[in-house]
């Protein structure tokens, strides 16, 4: 059973996040519904552009959000 790109995501991210030594959260706010918002730093590094990288995320600036075919996404990974 194949996973899906929010369980790769989460796997991706719970292994950072263990072996890091240290992880900051950048410009601490809060979003138009008053949901914490927060740019997460793993040793240094911004998690956001990891995961744009891995190809388990996208950018997203508030607009419309675009459709993406996570299952072509994946499997043009071998994943």
């Amino acid at each position: 059973m194949r996973k899906g790109s929010g369980q790769h995501a989460k796997l991706f991210v719970q292994k950072l996040m263990v072996s890091a030594k240290r992880i900051d959260l950048v410009d601490v706010g809060r979003e138009k519904y008053f949901r914490l918002l927060a740019k997460i730093k793993i040793d240094g590094k911004d998690l956001t552009s990891m995961l744009i990288q891995k190809g388990i995320g996208y950018a997203y600036y508030g607009e419309t959000k675009k459709h993406v075919d996570w299952c072509k996404t994946l499997k043009n990974q071998g994943l």
